[in-house]
């Protein structure tokens, strides 16, 4: 049970990760010479921070596995 509880989870994740890329438009076309018009190159065309909510949330999640599991293990032991 908790091995498909945790597929679940990764199915979700996946599904709701790769969403974003499907609704996506296509980038505009670049500028032939490469710069913007102020002489600066030109940005990348996605933006760095896309997911971040959602792997802040995940790392938050999985922090809280790490702990528990090593607080389990410390009560084992005695």
């Amino acid at each position: 049970m908790k091995t498909s509880v945790n597929g679940f989870f990764i199915l979700i994740a996946f599904l709701l990760g790769s969403l974003g890329t499907v609704a996506k438009n296509t980038p505009p076309v670049p500028n032939p010479n490469g710069r913007n018009q102020g002489g600066l190159p030109l940005p990348p065309g996605v933006p760095i921070d896309e997911n971040l909510p959602f792997l802040l949330i995940i790392a938050i999640l999985f922090g809280i596995y790490i702990v528990y599991n090593q607080f389990l293990k410390q009560r084992t032991q005695y």
